[in-house]
């Protein structure tokens, strides 16, 4: 059992990596992964939230981290949801956010997650 716990963290782990680095390709900005695994209500174990100027630019980032998880990771995402200001890929341990500038502002889902551990990716 606790080999197949080590092996889902390590999963878990390698798809975070993946996830960010795909932002960073697309120059997603603002990167933050909230570790949400010591919190009981939380949905995932991950929430990583980025930002983006345009909303062609939140297409690009969502495509970028699908294809490059599929490709590095071989995992799909559980649900896709895309607008033009507010995009998320639920891949069930990890949820990203990808926002469009202002919009990341107004929703501020760092501040309702305050309880969670946070790492700012340059």
């Amino acid at each position: 059992m606790k080999q197949q716990s080590k092996e889902l963290r390590d999963n878990t782990q390698t798809l975070l990596a993946t996830i960010i680095e795909a932002i960073k390709n697309k120059k997603g900005e603002n990167i933050i992964a909230l570790d949400l695994n010591n919190i009981d209500e939380a949905v995932a174990k991950y929430f990583v939230v980025c930002d983006a100027q345009t909303h062609i630019q939140t297409a690009a980032i969502v495509r970028s981290i699908v294809d490059d998880v599929l490709e590095g990771v071989q995992e799909k995402p559980y649900h896709i949801e895309e607008s033009n200001v507010w995009s998320i890929i639920d891949y069930a341990d990890i949820v990203v956010h990808v926002f469009k500038t202002e919009e990341r502002k107004f929703y501020d889902l760092e501040g309702a997650w305050m309880d969670a551990s946070r790492k700012e990716y340059a």
